[in-house]
């Protein structure tokens, strides 16, 4: 995939000095003039170019993990570890829209959620990519699991097939998963999932205890409002709130075997079609 790139806007006297080039997949760079070079305090506005200006000075290049549409947003993901995910949306104002890119850091500055409307088991041996950043996580003890540590591109436990991600399970503890809502920062997971094959939420604990650790911070109904709001929005990621940490751990065991039986299958029937049946003879 192509580098995303940031270049100094020529246009003399203009109050958006940068300009910016997005590899968006399956379709030509979006060329953005705009205000900086990354969103930090608050969101960044951004206008349309027809294409990369000639005389427009490269400043930084950097290589993309991960660049696609999703109805009226862009996400960005970059491959470094700080200041890696943001998401260019466009806006209703008017007759018009407007762009702005937003980062894990405006979006939670800015409170974004506050605008939000209201296996089975399967036995067989299984190696589980778990991600280098993830701590004091699960070990699949008594399972028949390997457990192989790599840094994962999204989620914090995956499999693997021909050297791809193709199934992720992300690890919330309730306190995790309703301060993620109220920064912004679960939406951005949930995107980034949401480009597997298989994905899913595993939460320790149950739907309730998300109201009872953060009842000192935002209103109950609220939260379940942008609970409501997220799940719909991303309606291929699995969510499942199971009570404990230990039923939390065996059902993420389960559903990545059966990602994996899922996968398997499927790349077995790419690589051997059913033939069809002969014809049968024409009744007149």
């Amino acid at each position: 995939m192509p580098d995303f790139i940031i270049g100094r806007n020529p246009t003399a006297g203009t109050r958006l000095p940068y300009v910016l080039s997005l590899p968006v997949a399956g379709e030509a760079p979006l060329v953005l003039a705009c205000g900086a070079d990354w969103p930090t305090a608050k969101d960044v506005y951004c206008h349309p170019l027809p294409g990369w200006p000639d005389d427009a000075d490269v400043v930084e290049t950097h290589a993309v993990a991960q660049c696609w549409r999703a109805g009226k947003a862009v996400h960005l993901v970059l491959q470094r570890r700080q200041r890696r995910r943001s998401l260019f949306v466009w806006a209703p104002k008017g007759d018009r829209e407007l762009i702005f890119w937003r980062s894990q850091r405006s979006m939670g500055a800015a409170r974004p959620g506050l605008k939000v409307p209201a296996a089975r088991g399967l036995d067989a041996p299984l190696e589980i990519a778990v991600d280098v950043r993830e701590r004091y996580g699960w070990r699949f003890g008594g399972l028949q699991a390997t457990c192989v540590r790599r840094e994962l591109p999204v989620g914090d436990y995956g499999i693997f097939a021909d050297g791809r991600l193709v199934a992720a399970v992300e690890r919330k503890r309730p306190e995790d998963l309703a301060s993620g809502a109220v920064a912004g920062t679960l939406a951005f997971a949930l995107a980034e999932l949401e480009s597997l094959p298989h994905a899913c939420l595993v939460v320790e604990g149950r739907f309730s205890d998300l109201l009872k650790v953060s009842k000192d911070q935002v209103r109950p109904d609220w939260l379940l409002s942008v609970m409501a709001a997220l799940q719909l929005r991303h309606p291929r990621v699995a969510w499942c709130f199971a009570e404990t940490r230990d039923l939390a751990e065996a059902y993420a065991y389960r559903w990545l075997a059966a990602a994996r039986k899922a996968v398997d299958e499927r790349q077995a029937r790419a690589a051997h079609p059913a033939h069809p049946a002969p014809a049968g003879p024409t009744v007149p």
